[in-house]
């Protein structure tokens, strides 16, 4: 068993272990803060073991953990971002699998949860960041959507938003490459 095998079983115990206390104690927010990381964690670790249908049903119930998490706790922008992330990242899995409507409406909802953020905390370049990424793939899926014109307008964007990053935060090289 490689490293990446050995990490998601490792997960794959934190995430029972947390359900079971998340269940236990009626959704305990510091219970459920790790619950929703551990399973984002072992959702990222499928996706490099190339397990996407595993890593599709981890960053669903991802995505209702965060959903949940943000009840109990409005507001934290780390959880709105993750909450994002995890959109984003079934969408990428639905895009690679042919389902592109499906695909675009977990891409909007990341979007729109980024939209909120950026505007809150617009000097947190990691945000900034993962709106543009997102704004990326969301042209791509445009396109595969014969909607060039939308996804035209999407890449733009998403190529003025790293330009506008690297002009603002020039020490950060990341920036510089894209």
């Amino acid at each position: 068993m490689g490293q990446s095998e050995s990490a998601a079983e490792a997960l794959r115990g934190a995430v029972a272990d947390y359900q079971r206390l998340v269940d236990e104690t009626e959704d305990e927010p510091a219970l459920l803060e790790g619950l929703s990381g551990s399973r984002m964690d072992l959702a990222n670790t499928l996706v490099q073991l190339g397990k996407d249908g595993d890593a599709f049903e981890a960053y669903q119930k991802s995505v209702a953990d965060f959903d949940l998490l943000l009840k109990f706790r409005p507001g934290v922008p780390d959880f709105q971002a993750n909450l994002a992330i995890s959109h984003t990242n079934l969408a990428q899995i639905l895009y690679r699998y042919g389902s592109p409507h499906r695909a675009r409406e977990e891409c909007e909802s990341g979007l729109r949860v980024l939209n909120d953020l950026i505007i809150l905390h617009a000097g947190i370049g990691r945000f900034r960041e993962a709106h543009a990424t997102n704004t990326v793939i969301f042209g791509l899926i445009l396109r595969d959507l014969n909607q060039d014109e939308l996804a035209l307008d999407a890449l733009t964007g998403a190529a003025q938003s790293f330009q506008q990053l690297a002009d603002d935060l020039p020490s950060i090289l990341d920036y510089k490459r894209r």
